[in-house]
């Protein structure tokens, strides 16, 4: 195992934390508040892995976290 091998991120877990940020980028620019922006973001990945449980492949807390964590970077850049 190299040093930097504990730093690698599971792509479906990189996904979620980049469409967390850009979801957010955008709710922000339309809306004008990132409150609200990083709200709508939880509700949709919430919402995302509901319906994972019921017609994907199954809920997963990590990947809410993962989701979240993009949208937090975005939402303290626009504080």
């Amino acid at each position: 195992m190299n040093r930097f091998e504990i730093f690698e991120v599971e792509a479906d877990k990189a996904n979620h934390f980049f469409y967390g940020a850009i979801i957010t980028i955008m709710l922000f620019v339309i809306l004008k508040s990132e409150v609200t922006a990083f709200g709508i973001c939880t509700i949709v990945a919430i919402v995302k892995e509901i319906y994972d449980h019921f017609f994907g492949s199954r809920f997963d807390w990590m990947d809410i976290l993962w989701t979240l964590l993009g949208a937090g970077v975005i939402f303290i850049k626009f504080l």
